[in-house]
């Protein structure tokens, strides 16, 4: 198995891939939260634009049997953008994958924990 990992400006490399030949694409995008200059939009609205950009790119690239999965941490904005690809992509969603980051020093650390 081949395989390479790329960390770069996604719009910016991915028009390098040919159509179909990629078989996994992961992202961790900016999240609109404000936390850093580079992560915050004006509004949810152009956020979403950004992004159905980004999507656009990765279904022009990704195999028709190939996998997708982005992180992120707003619910809310996770609807939109699920909203965005339901109507204007060929995506197919399968599930939604929670990751419960249990390690040392993370205030959310036990809070499955003591459910």
């Amino acid at each position: 198995m081949e395989y390479e990992i790329y960390c770069d400006d996604c719009l910016t490399k991915m028009k390098e891939f040919k159509d179909n030949s990629i078989d996994l694409v992961l992202i961790d995008p900016p999240y609109n939260i404000g936390k850093d200059k580079w992560d915050k939009w004006r509004s949810v609205e152009d956020y979403v634009e950004f992004m159905g950009k980004v999507f656009k790119e990765i279904e022009r690239v990704l195999k028709p049997n190939g996998s997708f999965y982005f992180f992120h941490n707003d619910f809310l904005q996770i609807v939109e953008l699920q909203n965005w690809i339901n109507t204007n992509s060929n995506f197919i969603f399968k599930s939604f994958l929670i990751w419960n980051k249990r390690y040392n020093g993370s205030p959310r650390k036990y809070y499955f924990d003591n459910v």
